[in-house]
């Protein structure tokens, strides 16, 4: 079975077990959207060039007098590689919005690995969308910064 496949049976699979996951569809040709019903959505793309899956979620604009700020918490985070299992945060291609990333080697995919990257990046993702809406992690808090307990390794 090619990669392709595989990764679009165990998407299947993950969406049907997953309650609050309302779609899995394929974009492209080894590129995937995976919607929750909360309305995040997160993006599964294989890089078979360099043998990577990665997952990512987009986490929106930040206002632009927390910009500064934002973006030096998000290259915080990046530093913190080790104890994230390695994800990141970046900037979308035209640098509007923010994005969290996490990926792993295609020959180590399983089901059971995708379905928990999607499922951790998907509850920090709230967490992250907050501290880019509002500065903030914690609702109705002010200059929260990112806590341990969300450092979730995948």
């Amino acid at each position: 079975m090619d990669i392709e496949t595989a990764i679009s049976e165990m998407l299947g699979a993950i969406g049907e077990a997953n309650a609050p996951i309302d779609a899995v569809m394929q974009i492209e040709q080894f590129a995937w959207i995976v919607s929750f019903a909360d309305d995040t959505r997160m993006e599964v793309e294989a890089d078979v060039k360099n043998a990577r899956l990665i997952v990512f979620t987009d986490l929106g604009k930040p206002k632009a007098d927390e910009k500064s700020r934002i973006m030096q918490t998000m290259l915080n985070y990046n530093l913190l590689w080790q104890e994230t299992g390695g994800l990141r945060m970046g900037l979308s291609g035209d640098g509007a919005n923010a994005l969290l990333i996490g990926d792993t080697p295609l020959p180590d995919v399983s089901e059971a690995v995708l379905d928990e990257m999607i499922y951790n990046l998907s509850k920090l993702a709230g967490a992250w969308r907050l501290f880019v809406a509002t500065g903030s992690m914690v609702s109705g808090g002010t200059n929260a910064d990112p806590s341990e307990d969300m450092m979730i390794r995948v």
